[in-house]
C-alpha cells in the first residue's frame, strides 16, 4: 500500500459518494443524541451516586478517578464514548464499502452496525483498558519526577519564578508526552483495522486487534501517514472555515448596527451560518476518518466490497436522489431560513445584560499594584474601589491565623519557611515586600484581626479557608477573630474543599460560606454552598442562569483585563475577583455608558469576532 495512492482512493471515495455518508452520519448523530444522551446522563449520575456524592469538583474529581472505582468508571466511560464513535463510524463503513450506492439501504447500514454492537463495545473497553495501560507507566514516571524536582516548595513558586528545577520538569515533561504520544500512535496504526474486521468479518474484539496487527505488519508507516494528513486537513479545514465566518461578521455586523432590528437580524444570520459551517466541518472530519478507514482495511485487507445483509427499510440512495432543488423549494428554504435567522437573532439578543449589578473584589488585595495580602495591597484595593477584599488564611504552629496564600514564603521573599511550621515571631520576621517591590521594603504579613481592622466600615473581607492538611482549628479560630472584631455582617468566607465548607457552615450556619472551583461533574448548582467562586475560564451563561436558579451567586476569579471583566458581567456574575479594582470599576463605568444596541454588539463580540468598544483606558 502507497501513502499517494490511499490518499487518492480516500478523496475519489469522498466525491463519489459524499451526499449518502452525509445523511447517514446526520441520522446516526440524531439517533446517538436522542438515546444515548440521556444513557449518559443516567450513568454519570450513578457513578457520582457510587462515589457517595451528587456532583465533584476539582480536588474530589482527581482524588475519585485514583480510587479503584473511580478508575473503573474512568475506563467505562472512555469506553461507551469510543463505542458510540465506533458504531458511527461502523455505519459510515457500511455504506463505504458497499458495492454500488443504490444496492444501499438505510436499514442496512443501521442494522449491521445495530447487530454488532455488543461486540463494537467489547472492542472499545479492549482498547480503552490498553490505552490506560500504557498510559499508566508514563503517568507514574511523570509523577515521581513531579514529588522529585518540584515537591520542595509550594507549586506557585515554581510557576513564577520558573528555576532550573521547574525548566528540567517541563522537559521531562515533553519527552514524556512526545514518546507517549508515538507509542500510542504506532499502536493504533496497528488496531486500525480492528473495527471492520468486528464488523465485516465477525471476529471477537481481542482477536479482531490480533488480526489488525497481523495485516498491517510492514505498512504501519504508511497508516501513520494516512492518519497524519487526514488529522493535518481537519485542523486545516476548520481553521479556514472558522476564519471565514468571522471575517464575514466582522464586515456584516458592523453595518448592521444602526438599528436593533437590523442588528439582530445580522446576528441571527452569521450564528446560522455559523452553526451550519460548524455542522459540515463536523461531517466532514467524520466521514473522511471513515474513507481512510475504509481504504485501508479495502487494501490491508485485500478485500474489494463489503455485500451487507439487507434488511427492510426505505433506500437511502434515493432520499439522496430527491435532495433536487427547484423553484418551490428554494423559495421554501428561503422561508424558513429567514425565520429561523430571526428567531436566532432574538434568542441570542434575549441573553444580552442591560443591567450590570455586580460587585469588584480585590484579589489578595490589588495583587498588582502592592505585595499580595499583605495591608499595603488591601488598602491599595479599597481606594480603588473595590467593594470587597479577598484574603487567604492559614495557621501557625503557635495558632495564630495570617494572611498568607502559599504554603511557604518562596514565592514572596526567597524564604523556604513553611507557615503551618512557625510561629507568629517567624512569620512577621519575613519581609514579603522587598521581592515585590524596594517601594515596599519592609511589609510584613498581617494577621487576619489586622486586615479586619483595616477593613471595617470600607469594604467586606471574602476570606479564603487554605488547607494544606496541617490545619489544627482554623475555622474555629477564624470564626472567633470575626466575631471578636463585630464583623460578622461584613464577612463570606469560602474554600477550596468542600469538607472545609461543611465544617465552617456547620460551625456558623448562618454565615454565608462559598466554594472555591474550577471543573465539575455533575450539576455545579448542587453543591452544598452559598455561593460558588469559579474560575473564569470555565463560566457560561448557563452555568450562572442555574447557579441562580439553585439560590447561588457566582464570582470569577482572576479576570485582570478590560475585555475578559466585561465578558463576565455580561455572562450574569454576581461579582468578579481581579487584581486590579480600578480597572473593573472603570469598565463599570464604560458600560453604563452603553445604548443597548452597543450593548448587544458588546455582549456578543467574542462570537462574532468583532472589536470590542471597551477597552483599558
Amino acid at each position: 500500500m502507497t501513502f499517494r495512492a490511499a490518499a487518492r482512493a480516500v478523496i475519489q471515495a469522498l466525491f463519489g459518494r459524499w451526499k449518502m455518508l452525509f445523511l447517514t452520519d446526520m441520522l446516526v448523530k440524531a439517533v446517538a443524541f436522542v438515546l444515548l444522551a440521556p444513557l449518559a446522563a443516567g450513568l454519570l449520575q450513578l457513578s457520582l451516586w457510587a462515589a457517595g456524592s451528587g456532583t465533584l469538583a476539582d480536588a474530589d474529581i482527581l482524588a475519585f478517578v485514583l480510587r479503584p472505582l473511580g478508575w473503573l468508571v474512568l475506563v467505562g466511560a472512555g469506553a461507551v464514548s469510543l463505542g458510540i464513535v465506533a458504531v458511527e463510524q461502523a455505519t459510515l463503513l457500511v455504506v463505504l464499502m458497499a458495492p454500488e450506492p443504490s444496492s444501499l439501504s438505510l436499514g442496512t447500514a443501521f442494522g449491521l452496525a445495530a447487530a454488532r454492537s455488543r461486540q463494537i463495545l467489547g472492542l472499545t473497553v479492549w482498547l480503552v483498558g490498553l490505552a490506560s495501560v500504557v498510559i499508566a507507566p508514563f503517568a507514574g514516571v511523570a509523577a515521581v519526577i513531579a514529588l522529585w524536582l518540584l515537591g520542595d516548595y509550594d507549586i506557585n513558586y515554581y510557576l513564577a519564578e520558573q528555576p532550573p528545577a521547574f525548566q528540567a520538569a517541563l522537559a521531562c515533561g515533553a519527552v514524556l508526552a512526545a514518546g507517549l504520544t508515538l507509542v500510542l500512535a504506532w499502536l493504533a496504526s496497528g488496531w486500525i483495522l480492528s473495527l471492520p474486521l468486528v464488523l465485516f468479518e465477525g471476529l471477537a474484539p481481542r482477536e479482531a486487534l490480533a488480526e489488525s496487527r497481523r495485516r498491517t505488519a510492514g505498512s504501519r508507516r504508511v497508516v501513520v501517514m494516512l492518519l497524519l494528513a487526514w488529522g493535518l486537513a481537519s485542523v486545516v479545514i476548520s481553521f479556514l472555515t472558522t476564519s471565514a465566518v468571522v471575517l464575514g461578521a466582522r464586515q456584516l455586523v458592523p453595518l448592521a448596527t444602526g438599528t436593533l432590528p437590523r442588528l439582530v437580524f445580522a446576528i441571527g444570520g452569521t450564528l446560522a451560518v455559523w452553526f451550519a459551517a460548524s455542522l459540515v466541518v463536523n461531517l466532514l472530519t467524520t466521514v473522511s476518518f471513515s474513507a481512510v478507514l475504509s481504504e485501508a482495511y479495502r487494501r490491508l485487507a485485500a478485500v474489494g466490497h463489503v455485500e451487507a445483509a439487507p434488511l427492510p427499510a426505505g433506500r437511502l440512495s434515493a432520499a439522496a436522489g430527491r435532495l433536487r432543488l427547484n423553484r418551490r423549494r428554494v423559495a421554501a428554504v428561503l422561508c424558513v431560513g429567514c425565520a429561523f435567522v430571526a428567531t436566532l437573532g432574538g434568542l441570542a439578543a434575549r441573553q444580552v445584560r442591560f443591567d450590570d449589578d455586580v460587585v469588584v473584589i480585590g484579589h489578595r488585595g490589588a495583587g498588582k499594584f502592592a505585595p499580595e495580602n499583605t495591608l499595603a495591597s488591601v488598602e491599595r484595593a479599597i481606594a480603588d474601589g473595590a467593594d470587597w477584599v479577598e484574603v487567604d488564611v492559614q495557621e501557625t504552629t503557635d495558632g495564630e491565623v495570617v494572611v498568607v496564600h502559599d504554603s511557604d514564603f518562596m514565592k514572596l521573599a526567597g524564604v523556604p519557611l513553611k507557615v503551618w511550621e512557625a510561629t507568629i515571631a517567624e512569620v512577621e520576621a519575613v519581609d514579603v515586600g522587598s521581592r515585590f517591590d524596594p517601594a515596599f521594603a519592609g511589609e510584613r504579613v498581617p494577621t487576619l484581626a489586622a486586615v479586619l481592622e483595616a477593613c471595617r466600615g470600607r469594604a467586606g473581607v471574602t476570606i479564603e479557608l487554605k488547607d494544606y492538611g496541617h490545619g489544627q482549628m482554623l475555622e474555629e479560630r477564624v470564626a472567633g477573630i470575626v466575631e471578636a472584631c463585630g464583623m460578622e455582617r461584613d464577612v463570606v468566607v469560602m474554600s477550596l474543599k468542600p469538607t472545609v465548607v461543611k465544617r465552617m457552615k456547620s460551625l456558623r450556619p448562618d454565615w454565608t460560606v462559598g466554594l472555591l472551583m474550577s471543573v465539575s461533574v455533575g450539576d455545579a448548582s448542587t453543591l452544598e454552598a452559598d455561593f460558588l467562586a469559579v474560575n473564569a475560564r470555565f463560566v457560561s451563561r448557563g452555568f450562572v442562569r442555574r447557579a441562580h436558579r439553585a439560590g447561588k451567586q457566582v464570582f470569577v476569579w482572576t479576570t485582570n483585563d478590560a475585555v475578559s471583566i466585561s465578558r463576565m458581567i455580561g455572562r450574569g456574575v454576581d461579582g468578579v475577583i481581579t487584581d486590579d479594582p480600578d480597572l473593573a470599576r472603570r469598565v463599570i463605568v464604560q458600560r453604563a455608558a452603553l445604548s443597548p444596541v452597543e450593548r448587544v454588539v458588546l455582549e456578543l463580540a467574542e462570537l462574532l469576532g468583532v472589536e470590542t468598544s471597551i477597552g483599558s483606558q
